[in-house]
């Protein structure tokens, strides 16, 4: 049974750090704009600390893994972009057929970075789509600030 109150504590614990990564991940937003896709943002432990996305439109398999207070970390899910990032320590993606969990390989993940003033990982900031083509157009020049054109740092 999942206990009710950790997406509040999470979310809590993490409230200015959000609130300084709220503008990149509602340009990624904006430009996705589908309820096929989500932006996600995650503690340095791989603990979602916040999403943005239709979640009342968005697809059940999309909805369910990816709320906040979930952890996405290889040990617990397999090959999934924001683990391989929080090891890798640089931007990636990873495309349906190379999750290493069948219920996974539906999903398409590009994820980046987020690092703090001092250099060191602060988390990882991740878009996740569901039946949906992976397509890198999203990363034009009008969203300069987002952390997946570049490191962010908050």
């Amino acid at each position: 049974r999942r206990n009710s109150r950790v997406p509040g504590r999470v979310q809590e614990a993490h409230r200015a750090w959000v609130a300084q990564a709220r503008p990149d991940m509602e340009q990624l937003w904006d430009a996705m704009h589908s309820p096929c896709w989500v932006v996600l943002l995650t503690n340095d432990e791989g603990t979602i600390v916040h999403s943005l996305g239709q979640q009342e439109l968005a697809p059940r398999e999309l909805r369910l893994p990816l709320h906040c207070g979930r952890r996405l970390l290889e040990s617990e899910l397999g090959t999934n972009a924001p683990a391989l990032v929080l090891n890798e320590r640089q931007a990636l993606e990873v495309r349906g057929e190379e999750h290493y969990l069948e219920e996974l390989r539906r999903f398409n993940c590009v994820a980046a970075p987020v690092r703090r003033p001092d250099g060191s990982l602060a988390g990882v900031i991740d878009v996740t789509g569901f039946d949906a083509p992976l397509d890198r157009t999203y990363l034009r020049p009008g969203l300069p600030r987002s952390a997946l054109n570049r490191e962010s740092s908050f």
